[in-house]
Order: C-alpha cells, then structure tokens, then sequence
C-alpha cells in the first residue's frame, strides 16, 4: 500500500525537474507553433493586401467609381424589339397594340375598320427600333460632376484607412517588441533569483544561514516566475493583435526586428499646414461639400429637356 504514495512523489518531482527545465530554456517559453517573425514594412506591406479594412475600403471606392460610369452610359443607345398579336370583334384600328418601352413606336397603318360584322380576326404588330440621346442641354454632365466629386471623396477615405491600419499595425508591432523586452528582462531576473536560491540552499545545507534567508531567497523566486509567466502572457497577446491588425490568417504573428529611428517631428505651424493640404478627413470632407453643391445643381438640371434620334 506504500508503493502508491512514493509512486505520486516520484511523478511530482519529475514534474518539477521537467517544469524547472523548461523554465531555464529559451525557445520553449512561448506555447504551441514558433510565430512568424515579420519586420515592420513586411507587416505594413501585408496589412494592405490583406487588412479587412482596407479591403472593405477599396471595395466602396470601385463601387463608387461604377456608379460613376453608369451615370455616362445614358449616352448609349437603346434598342428595342417586339411582335404582337390581338384578336378580338371590334378590331378595326391599328392602334390595338402594347408600347414597348424600347423605342417609340408610331400609329401607323393599313387594317380595314369593319363596323357590320362581328366576326374577330387577328392583328399583328412587329416592330423594332433604337433611341440615340442627341444633346441633353448639361444634364448627364452635371449628374456625372457629382458623381466624380464623391469618387474623390471615396478615394481619400480609403487613403485615411490605410493609414488608420498602418498606424494600428505599427502600433502593435511595437507593443510585441516592448513585450519582448520585459519577458527577457522578467526571465534574466528569474535566472538571478534562481541562483540566488540555489546559493542559499546549499547555505542552509552547510549550515551558514538559517531557514528564514532560504524561505525568503524561495518567495523571491516564485514572485519572479510569476511576473515572468504574465510577461509570457503578454507576449503572446500583443501577438495575436498584431496578427488581427494585420489581417493574418495565423493566430500570432511576431516581430522580428526593430525599426528604424523616425526623422525630427515639424513644429505645430508646419504639422497644421501639412495637415491642411495633406490630411485624408480634410480632403474627404472638402469634397463631400464640393459633391453636394453639384448634386445640387444636377437636381436642378432635371428639368432640362433631352433630344433623342
């Protein structure tokens, strides 16, 4: 019945021994698969081709740009066809027939009106035709005005996503470095309080120090491991964001180097101007106001008349 209780102690200080490995090591401190390293302008490069935002974005701006050219094809011809047949007793006029809504169709004639007999008989009507806008008086181009002025406004929203995304992605990427940073120097302070342990116990062992400076060389150890473990956790958090920033398909994507350092910021009257001339949400709304103002006059111009050949 003893073999039991030594069996448990001996699997549990193979625990320990293999855990205590396991924290001496390096690469196997972070669970699961290796991460991808990528460095900063492989993440942005990626984040570009692959960020749902920005994907989204672009998809608005083709939208926006082929409601545009729909606007122009008002220009197009339009052709139509049609072939009927009526029967009925009073059928006697050649205007017994369904409009067709691609191309006019003309009232004209032969079908003899027949006022004594009662007898139906069948008309036909074939026809076909095509329509071609001559001159519009500025309407079709007023309507397409307005229309390109908000495919500019699209355009700059996207040029504001991409950068919201690369400062999201930059911004993660950072944070994984910084989290790497603290998990190292967590590990390098667990490594010291080990030894330190380890120094203290063979102490104990020889008698040259009490059990209380162990006991407290031993607290100091597992305060260390804990802080240790959370940075480890940290490291794989700030992972998994760069790699949803990104919009990587893999569960965590580390960084693999640091960048490089970023010229001398401009004062606040040039930042200003910058961001006058150069900013996306300036730009965007400017031309929203300046879409509006012609979608204004393109309602205007619908009162305008069209000739068709």
């Amino acid at each position: 019945m003893k073999a039991l209780p030594i069996l448990m102690l001996a699997l549990g200080l193979c625990g320990v021994s293999a855990s205590a490995r396991a924290d001496e090591g390096g690469a196997s401190e972070v669970p699961g698969a290796a991460s991808p390293e990528m460095t900063l302008p492989e993440c942005l490069a990626y984040a570009k081709a692959h960020a749902p935002e920005v994907r989204m974005a672009q998809a608005r701006l083709r939208a926006q740009a082929a409601q545009a050219e729909s606007v122009g094809a008002a220009w197009y011809p339009t052709v139509g066809a049609t072939a009927q047949v009526f029967g009925a007793t009073a059928n006697n006029s050649t205007g017994g027939y369904v409009s067709s809504r691609g191309f006019d169709s003309p009232r004209v004639g032969g079908t003899r009106a027949n006022t004594t007999e009662m007898t139906p008989y069948g008309t036909t009507f074939v026809a076909a035709g095509l329509n071609q806008t001559v001159f519009e008086f500025g309407r079709i181009a007023a309507q397409r005005a307005a229309q390109d002025a908000l495919v500019r406004a699209e355009s700059e929203r996207v040029r504001q996503d991409s950068l919201t995304s690369a400062f999201a992605v930059e911004e993660a990427f950072v944070a994984v470095l910084a989290s790497k940073v603290i998990l190292r120097s967590s590990s390098e302070a667990s490594a010291r309080a080990r030894a330190i342990r380890d120094q203290a116990e063979a102490q104990f062992k020889a008698g040259l120090r009490p059990h209380g400076n162990l006991a407290r060389a031993e607290a100091d150890l597992a305060r260390l491991d804990a802080q240790r473990a959370r940075a480890l956790g940290n490291v794989r958090i700030s992972e998994s964001v760069l790699a949803a920033t990104m919009g990587s398909e893999k569960p965590y994507v580390s960084a693999k180097e640091a960048p490089r350092s970023l010229a001398e910021m401009p004062s606040l009257g040039e930042a200003m101007s910058r961001a006058k001339s150069r900013s996306p949400r300036i730009l965007r709304v400017l031309a929203e106001l300046e879409a509006e103002e012609k979608r204004t006059k393109a309602i205007g111009a619908e009162t305008r008349p069209t000739l068709y050949a």
